[in-house]
């Protein structure tokens, strides 16, 4: 075989790496949104094409609020996905939501991070002043308005900002974030 055709055809079927990450409390229907997804890909395919792992800050077992049960592994310091989604939850003040130098390590190897809901919200908190008009669930932004009078969300399903974006999640269906750009997402500068 030609080394362009044996480059081309490792390349073809070298599997795209998706870290899903979770913290306690974590909402099981967007595990199985991003998840279900990719298991069904797989299966129509006809070799696996992408290829998850669940993350946590210190790996172990982390409960959803409707009680499943998921095994996780730590964080790499060297990150080696392709995509990060960020799962969230309830409490838009759970520690293990702030990811800001994990976020960066993906981010620095060219990963594509998604925060969804209050992942987003954890993200816009750690940010400050940096984050405005980036996207989250109108209960988030409700309580940022309280909390911070200068917090202005944008009304988008979800807003990018360099390699990360921000789902509004819930009623906005945050999955639209992962199909198109258009007018559902705003470009930060």
């Amino acid at each position: 075989m030609p080394a362009q055709d044996k480059a081309n055809s490792e390349f073809t079927h070298r599997l795209v790496r998706f870290d899903v990450a979770i913290a306690k409390g974590f909402v099981l229907t967007e595990v199985a949104a991003v998840v279900d997804a990719l298991r069904i890909a797989n299966r129509v395919t006809a070799r696996p094409i992408f290829d998850w792992t669940y993350r946590s800050h210190s790996g172990g077992q982390i409960t959803s609020r409707s009680r499943a049960i998921m095994d996780t592994v730590p964080f790499e310091e060297r990150p080696e996905a392709d995509y990060l989604f960020v799962i969230g939850n309830s409490n838009q003040d759970e520690p293990d939501l702030s990811l800001p130098g994990i976020i960066d390590r993906y981010t620095h190897r060219g990963a594509q991070v998604y925060l969804l809901a209050e992942a987003a919200s954890r993200y816009i908190r750690d940010k400050g002043q940096e984050a405005r008009g980036l996207s989250t669930h109108w209960e988030n932004s409700a309580v940022f308005r309280e909390r911070m009078e200068m917090f202005d969300a944008d009304n988008a399903l979800a807003s990018r900002d360099g390699r990360v974006v921000t789902c509004a999640g819930w009623g906005r269906r945050w999955t639209w974030c992962c199909r198109s750009w258009g007018s559902t997402c705003r470009q930060q500068s």
